[in-house]
């Protein structure tokens, strides 16, 4: 993804832990750092001084009255509470969008559809654009991946497959609390890469969840594993394997971050597979032959994610990671628990349109 002629834009942060360090380590030579905001007071000077913001807060309604910020980046985690209007980020675009500020907000946007839709709503009725942190998208295997599969030397997909077994990851509090865990956590990002590389939507999904000996959450209720079966509307069937069990803790038995995936077409077939910074992509065409390319730049998709952002800012329009294209994502990973839950395939309750 090139970077030229990006728009400067002056950002503040919500939310001062470990994502958003990723985010933050990834683009801030492309903003302007104005202020940070996390509710522990030694948390936002923390980053106020490792990454040069001219200032910190923690009150949310500080940051979003701040008159100079342009940009926010959304990383604070879902509120479990069920009443949605409790959500930071529900909150922060409510206070936000007003004033005329744009939000990039990481995934899912809500742990409620309605509350989500509302969300996206309000960015609408208020002008500003809104991108969701989908960030496996933006890799520099994944990118390609999406090139070769818009060319026409590949043919039409009629099957893919997504598999990640993780060992290591211990989920946040939240959402070990929650009996929506995995695929809402994790899970979700397998769902998208599907809709956006396939650039298709989802007619059905049936999924099974499960519970390993996963530390950390022996004591909730949350799923920590899932299969799924996801049919598309031209025709492809998907197949997700996704595990965070794993305990063997040796880098050669599992796979990376961003999982291994391998679409089937009618000419030929592309795969993304290894570690984060060493993931190769290989493809065939109807001739057989088989090409590597390895990963260039910024493995972790982080940059991406702002680099689109900035572009759709430049060029007025809703980015790729919209959070209009993110309802349809939830409702896939919705409609995967109500399966598992019913034992049926489920159709996702899908809005019209979706960009991508």
């Amino acid at each position: 993804m090139t970077e030229e002629m990006l728009p400067r834009k002056k950002l503040g942060l919500l939310g001062c832990g470990d994502i958003g360090r990723y985010h933050l380590l990834a683009y801030r030579d492309l903003v302007d750092l104005v202020a940070c905001c996390d509710i522990r007071p030694e948390a936002a000077e923390a980053f106020k001084r490792e990454f040069g913001f001219v200032r910190s807060y923690t009150r949310m309604e500080d940051l979003m009255a701040d008159p100079d910020i342009e940009l926010v980046d959304v990383c604070t985690q879902v509120s479990i509470d069920p009443n949605s209007l409790t959500n930071s980020r529900f909150a922060a675009v409510q206070a936000g969008a007003p004033t005329g500020k744009h939000f990039l907000i990481e995934k899912p946007l809500a742990w409620e559809i309605d509350s989500a839709r509302e969300i996206v709503e309000m960015c609408d009725r208020a002008g500003v654009r809104l991108g969701i942190g989908h960030r496996f998208r933006y890799t520099s295997t994944m990118n390609r991946a999406k090139e070769l599969l818009k060319s026409d030397g590949y043919g039409d997909p009629f099957h893919a497959v997504y598999l990640l077994s993780h060992f290591g990851w211990s989920p946040p509090k939240p959402y070990a609390r929650r009996p929506q865990m995995t695929i809402m956590e994790i899970g979700i990002h397998a769902f998208d890469l599907f809709r956006y590389l396939l650039d298709d939507e989802p007619t059905s999904v049936y999924c099974v969840t499960g519970r390993g000996g996963m530390r950390g959450v022996e004591d909730g209720p949350g799923d920590t594993h899932f299969d799924a079966i996801v049919k598309f509307r031209r025709g492809c069937v998907g197949n997700i394997y996704l595990s965070i069990d794993n305990y063997v803790g040796r880098k050669s038995w599992q796979t990376n971050w961003y999982g291994e995936v391998l679409v089937e077409c009618s000419k030929g077939a592309i795969e993304v597979a290894g570690p984060d910074d060493e993931s190769t992509l290989r493809h065939a065409g109807p001739d057989g032959r088989v090409e590597a390319i390895a990963a260039e730049g910024e493995s972790t998709g982080f940059r991406g994610l702002m680099v689109e952002m900035l572009r759709a800012l430049r060029d007025d329009r809703e980015p790729t990671m919209s959070g209009r294209d993110h309802l349809n994502t939830l409702a896939t990973s919705f409609a995967a628990y109500e399966s598992a839950d019913s034992g049926r395939p489920v159709v996702p309750r899908l809005f019209e349109p979706a960009l991508r």
